[in-house]
């Protein structure tokens, strides 16, 4: 019996005549043998992987995302000016909630908007109170809202006409949403 590959020629080699042509036409079944189910084997784990890759190919999965609108530090809103930031919740968004929490040295008005009510408010600043989600003139908030697709912005707003105002945002204001992944 043939150990390995290597041996079978070297033993070939030594014989050579007829012997050397009988030992190298076993070798060569013996490899052809082996050979050939290698390429089965690989045929067959190839195919399988092909029919679990498209079994997956339009399997969504979901992905949680985080979009940070505003990190936790300071934020200056200058007089009658607002400090805004736009976001977009996906259409194929789930779970979609805005959280965060901030407080200020003095009165400001925080609020989501939808573009419209953002157009609205660049025209006339008191339309604020009828935007989406108006939280009022505090000294701080915490937010928690939840959100269906769609544009939005969020905005501070310093209605007053004599100072600055810091605001200290304590917890990041961050968008969280799940997204589904479309394996291809």
């Amino acid at each position: 019996m043939i150990d390995s590959t290597e041996q079978a020629i070297q033993e070939v080699l030594k014989l050579g005549g007829p012997a050397a042509l009988r030992r190298f036409r076993l070798l060569a079944k013996a490899t052809v043998g082996v050979m050939a189910a290698i390429i089965l084997i690989l045929t067959f784990l190839l195919i399988s992987y092909h029919n679990d890759i498209r079994n997956l190919q339009n399997q969504l999965l979901p992905k949680p995302r985080n979009l940070t609108l505003f990190y936790s530090g300071q934020v200056i809103a200058h007089l009658r000016t607002s400090q805004y930031s736009f976001f977009l919740v996906p259409p194929d968004a789930t779970n979609a909630s805005l959280t965060g929490s901030f407080t200020s040295q003095g009165k400001v008005e925080t609020a989501i908007m939808t573009i419209p009510q953002y157009e609205a408010f660049t025209a006339n600043h008191n339309s604020i109170f009828s935007s989406r989600y108006y939280y009022g003139a505090n000294l701080g908030v915490s937010i928690n809202r939840t959100l269906p697709p769609g544009s939005y912005y969020f905005m501070f707003y310093n209605p007053n006409a004599t100072s600055n105002v810091t605001i200290m945002i304590t917890n990041a204001i961050v968008l969280h949403y799940t997204s589904n992944v479309t394996l291809v």
